[in-house]
C-alpha cells in the first residue's frame, strides 16, 4: 500500500475527480471510520492479452498512519477482491517496491501472489 513513508502523496483534488468521472473504468473506494475518510485505494480496468481476461489495476492504496496494523487496509482490499468478482474481474495486479517489506509481508497476508519472473517497466512520454 502506499504506506511507504519515502513517497509522499501529492495529488490535485479537482485533477483526481475529473480522472476519476470522465471514464467509468476508474474506480475510487474510501475506508472510513465514523464517516471521516481515513484511507482509500483507486484502481481501473485492464486487460491482458496473454489469457484473454480483464482485471483491475491498482494504482494506489493508503491508509493513515494511526489507522495502520487495524486491519482497514485488509478490509479495502478485501471489499475490492469482491467487487471485482461481482464484476467479473478475473485478478488485481498492482506494484510494489521491493525495498518495502512491510507491504510485501502485507499483500502475502492477503494471498496476493509475488512474482519473482516480472518487472514493472515505464517508459515516460
Amino acid at each position: 500500500m502506499a504506506a511507504y513513508d519515502e513517497f509522499a502523496i501529492k495529488y490535485d483534488t479537482e485533477k483526481l475527480k475529473q480522472l476519476v468521472t470522465e471514464n467509468n473504468k476508474n474506480y475510487f473506494f474510501f475506508a472510513c471510520v465514523n464517516e471521516k475518510p481515513i484511507g482509500f485505494i483507486s484502481f481501473y480496468e485492464c486487460f491482458t492479452l496473454y489469457h484473454a481476461e480483464k482485471g483491475l489495476y491498482v494504482a494506489g492504496a493508503f491508509i493513515e498512519a494511526d489507522y495502520r496494523g487495524n486491519g482497514y487496509g485488509k478490509k479495502l482490499f478485501e471489499f475490492t477482491a469482491n467487487f471485482a468478482k461481482e464484476n467479473h474481474y478475473a485478478y488485481l495486479n498492482w506494484i510494489v517496491e521491493y525495498s518495502n517489506q512491510k507491504a510485501f509481508n502485507f499483500y502475502k497476508s492477503l494471498n496476493a501472489q509475488i512474482s519473482d519472473r516480472w518487472a514493472y517497466v515505464r517508459l515516460n512520454t
